[in-house]
């Protein structure tokens, strides 16, 4: 085993800071829109304050996305 765990520590990043860390394909702009609604549903169901408002949406619509497949948003712009 630490044969291999030496082999991997050996290995250099492939990502850099300027790449993302998946490869998982970026949503389609249709459904990041639909999920977003259901994120603000839930959003006023759960009376979200408006200062919290826009960490709420990105974590859900990311929840959401990571369950599906694809990659994070870094932001709601």
């Amino acid at each position: 085993m630490s044969v291999l765990l030496l082999a991997l520590l050996s290995q250099p990043l492939s990502a850099t800071e300027d790449e993302p860390v998946t490869d998982l394909p970026p949503a389609p702009t249709e459904d990041v829109v639909q999920i977003k609604a259901v994120c603000q549903q839930i959003a006023l169901e759960d009376q979200v304050e408006a200062a919290d408002m826009q960490k709420f949406l990105l974590g859900c619509l990311n929840e959401q996305l990571n369950e599906m497949g694809y990659q994070p948003l870094t932001s709601l712009d």
